[in-house]
């Protein structure tokens, strides 16, 4: 299932907007609309352990902005409710093609399955710019099995989606991943689902 927490350029109580800000708080909120399929459909590739499945890899443009998830200390030895943290390396963009693109193994070759796990939109924004470019930020919300542990996972990532031509006349536009950037990912033992 798909929540869409807040979504829009948040605007100020007791200040005046203008026509274009009302009209640019719509268009985002419409163009998060138009990327919820596929944020579904990456819900079920993570389920499958893989991110991008071959069922997925189609939402991802040629080229991405990766920052990925570096080496993941799940810890499954600790006493229940052992908590994890692990930072992200910004320094560590890459540009990845198409074909080549893995996101999260050092996470997922760990995981022996997910009971749940649910990427949800937080807000978006078109940018501004002229790129035809939507930054949406997303949570990602999981229940893993390691081994007999159980482990919740929560982590917020910017996903960057570009324009594509509309596959029917005057239809929405396409969209395809063009940048991810992980946010640290928390981790904490747990004897049932949270």
């Amino acid at each position: 299932m798909l929540a869409v927490v807040s979504c829009a350029p948040a605007l100020s109580v007791g200040t005046r907007q203008t026509p274009v800000q009302w009209d640019q708080m719509v268009a985002s909120e419409e163009a998060i609309l138009q990327v919820a399929p596929e944020i579904q459909r990456l819900n079920h590739s993570v389920l499958n352990l893989q991110l991008p499945d071959e069922s997925t890899r189609g939402s991802f443009g040629d080229f991405v902005e990766v920052l990925d998830l570096p080496a993941v200390d799940l810890a499954t030895r600790g006493p229940l409710g052992t908590v994890g943290l692990t930072p992200v390396d910004v320094g560590a963009r890459r540009h990845v093609s198409w074909e080549e693109i893995a996101l999260w193994r050092p996470l997922l070759d760990q995981v022996d399955y997910f009971e749940h796990a649910e990427f949800h939109v937080i807000r978006g924004d078109l940018l501004l710019d002229g790129s035809g470019r939507l930054e949406t930020d997303v949570s990602f919300e999981a229940l893993a099995r390691v081994a007999e542990a159980r482990i919740w996972l929560r982590s917020e990532l910017t996903v960057t989606w570009a324009a594509g031509p509309s596959l029917e006349e005057s239809g929405p536009p396409t969209w395809r991943i063009v940048g991810w950037r992980s946010g640290e990912l928390k981790t904490m033992s747990v004897d049932r689902p949270l």
